[in-house]
């Protein structure tokens, strides 16, 4: 019921600690609520100063009324077998989506010289050095100020057989300051430089 879930609701958000991964894939927590950024007019002109300021507020309002939503449909249907389907459902799409979509990788893309991700969360870095196949083929890429909040972030995976792991530099900061203050978040762009196994860059 929407009266037993919403204390526990609050619980989660403002006193539940989880563990992100940030810089030098270092674990720390923090409060489910910090995890929310504040939405920037830089990046979204059509916000206005007031907005910008409650921002985070605003955020843990919409997210409140969408999960008091879900829990009134849910209630309603009274949908006896729900919690083992939003068990698997967790299981396959949040719980274990980094191992999964690692073992996609390093079979359906092994044969790849270069593959990019988009939007990756910082726990999949970890995850794809443990993969043996990946980490055997791939230098595996990740921004030097790798975002563990909104976990966000582009990788570049480089076939081992053609490119030189020692060679790969990160120039994600020059290609940032030749965009002529265009606003790039935390992990949003990743470019690199590395020479290819014959040493041509």
């Amino acid at each position: 019921s929407i009266e037993a879930w919403w204390p526990k609701w609050k619980n989660f958000m403002f006193h539940r600690e989880v563990t992100i991964f940030g810089k030098g894939d270092k674990a720390k927590s923090q409060l489910v609520c910090k995890l929310l950024s504040p939405i920037l007019r830089s990046k979204y002109p059509a916000i206005t100063v007031e907005e910008q300021e409650i921002s985070v507020q605003l955020q843990i309002l919409c997210l409140a009324i969408l999960d008091a939503i879900f829990i009134y449909i849910l209630s309603s249907a009274k949908t006896t077998s729900w919690e083992e389907v939003k068990k698997t459902l967790c299981d396959s799409l949040i719980f274990n989506k980094a191992t999964k979509t690692c073992q996609i990788i390093s079979s359906a893309c092994s044969n790849a010289d270069v593959f990019f991700i988009q939007e990756a969360a910082a726990i999949f870095v970890q995850r794809a050095r443990e993969n043996k196949a990946m980490s055997e083929k791939f230098v595996i890429v990740r921004p030097t100020n790798i975002d563990g909040k909104r976990n966000q972030n582009s990788l570049i995976l480089l076939d081992k057989r053609f490119f030189k792991s020692n060679s790969v530099q990160d120039i994600t900061g020059d290609v940032v300051d030749s965009l002529d203050g265009i606003f790039i978040t935390a992990g949003d762009l990743l470019a690199v430089s590395a020479r290819d196994s014959t040493g041509r860059g």
